[in-house]
Order: structure tokens, then sequence, then C-alpha cells
């Protein structure tokens, strides 16, 4: 008999959204490994949802798209895995065992949002700390987070594996680079990573160098937010090409290949330094072209071979986009592209049936 997963999470059931993606596809591999995995969320359009069953075809992995529907599998399931990722939910979930007093096994992964007291007074680090102490086990999706737990609790956290986020390596190895100074950022433009910084270094660069840009949830304030930068570091426009919202499926084609340097901007902030397990970085990490990243744990202790490390500030990161446009190591890329094989979705989920089976000895 199959072992059944639930990801309790509500997800936008859409692959116009990371994380999204990252759960679609992470669970797609895992349920192939002897697991039926159910996932809960909402879809906006039909044809979204649409792609996520063809997606989903032939595995072992469904949606539910009620949370009550949901809770009742949970409830008549004898032996459940609940993998969860944010406190609340978390919350709700050690509620509904203690009241129903089911067998449930608790894995809570922990991603950018995974210490709320940092950015939340409301909220006591006793009682998230409380919460981690009643899991079965978790799963840190960066080297770094589990440094920061550490050094919160002054305790290691329960049983736990650390598993980054998930890359598809075939598609992303294809990329081609390019030699005619384009420097390529493709993300979101959440405030805390700090994209800014690549309009200021920009304009610390010879007009050769052009920027290509590509994602954003909003595009319309996604491009009002360009054009601020524009105007706000004196660039000329013509060296700012935004494709807009890119299918993931169109990345290599549309936005990657042609590329001369690769951008991974981070803020000054705890997110940043350490929460992040960046799906971009993994990403560049099979290609073959340069990258340029500030220099954090979150980044550094994924990989050090291949990347060219800035420090915080406009001037230094425009100095190391001209670093790695210059001097970029067949051996040193080679190297990272084989350590990225690492971050494969189908390693990933290896290394999460494995974690699975310990803790459920």
């Amino acid at each position: 008999m199959k072992l059944n997963i639930y990801y309790y999470h509500p997800l936008i059931l859409t692959f116009k959204t990371s994380q999204t993606l990252q759960v679609v596809r992470d669970y797609f591999y895992l349920s192939k490994l002897g697991f039926n995995v159910l996932l809960y969320g909402r879809h906006p359009e039909q044809k979204e949802i649409d792609k996520i069953r063809s997606y989903l075809n032939g595995s072992n992995a469904t949606i539910e798209f009620s949370l009550i529907l949901f809770f009742i599998r949970i409830f008549f399931d004898k032996n459940p895995v609940v993998v969860t990722r944010h406190y609340r939910k978390l919350e709700k979930l050690l509620l509904f065992k203690k009241i129903f007093k089911r067998n449930l096994v608790i894995i809570h992964e922990m991603h950018e949002e995974c210490f709320p007291y940092l950015f939340k007074k409301n909220i006591s680090k006793e009682k998230i700390n409380k919460l981690f102490k009643n899991l079965n086990g978790m799963i840190f999706t960066n080297i770094s987070q589990v440094l920061l737990y550490k050094n919160e609790f002054s305790e290691s956290p329960p049983p736990y594996c650390i598993l980054p986020n998930g890359v598809e390596i075939e598609k992303f190895s294809n990329a081609k680079k390019g030699n005619k100074h384009i420097l390529t950022y493709v993300g979101s433009f959440n405030k805390w990573k700090n994209v800014e910084l690549i309009f200021a270094a920009l304009s610390f660069l010879d007009k050769k160098y052009s920027l290509r840009i590509a994602g954003g949830n909003n595009i319309e304030e996604t491009k009002l937010f360009i054009n601020a930068m524009i105007r706000k570091y004196a660039i000329d426009s013509n060296r700012v090409d935004f494709r807009g919202y890119v299918n993931n499926k169109d990345l290599i084609n549309q936005v990657i290949s042609g590329s001369s340097v690769l951008l991974l901007p981070l803020g000054n902030n705890i997110q940043s330094k350490y929460l992040t397990s960046p799906m971009k970085l993994f990403e560049y990490m099979a290609t073959n072209i340069a990258i340029v990243s500030i220099n954090y744990p979150s980044v550094s202790l994924i990989t050090e071979e291949g990347i060219f490390f800035s420090n915080n500030n406009p001037s230094d990161f425009a100095s190391q986009i001209l670093e790695a446009d210059k001097h970029n190591s067949n051996t040193a890329i080679k190297n990272r592209r084989i350590l990225a094989k690492k971050y494969s979705y189908e390693e990933r989920s290896i290394k999460l049936q494995s974690f699975i089976s310990q803790i459920l000895l």
C-alpha cells in the first residue's frame, strides 16, 4: 500500500507563480517514487489548471480544491504524512491533531517566511519554537537556514534534511552564452530581492552594456518600477529590454540564451542573507554563463564555483560584472554545472523519499 503525502499550503494553481511551479514539480517526481500526493489550492483560470493536470498526468499526484475534503481525506487516512510551509498552517494542523487525536506525521518546509517573529512584532519567538518542537521532521531549503535556526534557538532542529530548490538541468544546460554585453535578470521584484541594485550598477557601466529583464507578478506595476529606475539612475531606456512575464518553458530561448552575465541581486535583510533558496541560482548554475551574485551565505554555502561575488553596493556589483564578462573560467563553469545536477528535481525527490522513510521508522 502506498503512503499518502498531503501538501497543506493553499497554492495558486498556475505555473505563472514560481512557488506553484516548484511545488508541483517537486511532488510530481516524489509521487513517482512510491507515494500518493495530494496538493491543495485554487485555480484562477481553467486553462492554468488544465496545464497542471496535464503535467501531473501519469503520476500519483492529484489536486484538491476543497479544504474540507482535503482534511476529510487526512482524517480517514490511518498513516498520513502532511507537509506544511507556513507557521499558521502548522499551527492549525497541530490543533487538528490534538483535537481529533490523529496519528499525523508532520513535516515543515522552511522558506523565506520561516522565522516570522523576525518580521512581525505580534508573533513571539517562543511560540514558533514551540511549534517546531512538535514536528516529526523539517525540510530546510538552504544550509544557511540551519545555521540561523541554531543561532536563534541555541539548539539543533528536530530531525531534518537540507533540500535546496530543484532545477530542470536538461533545459537550462541548453542555454547559449552570448558575447554582446547583455546582462540578464529573471525573477520577481519583491523589495527584499533588491532588484534596484541592478539599475544602480548599470549606471556605472559603459553604454555597450544592456539589461535584459523578465518577470514580475504584475506587468503594469513592474513597468512602472522599471521606468522609475531608468529615471532615477539616468539610464538610456534603449539599454533596458523588459520582456514581461515569460512562460517557464520559453525562458531559455526568449530570455536566458544570448546573455553574457546572469545577475542575482539580494538585499541587506534576513531573507536574502539566510532564508532564501534562490530558484534562479540553481537555474543559472546549470548554464555555461557567468553569474554575479551578492556574497551572502544563502548563495556561498550552496556553491562558490563559477560565481563572481559582490559586496552589496552598485559600484562593486558593476565591477564584478566586468570581471565576469572578461574572465569566465571554463573549468569553474564546468564544476558548477556538475554541482547543479545534485539539485535536480529527481535528486531532490530521492533525498526526500529517504528522509520520509527515516522518520517513519
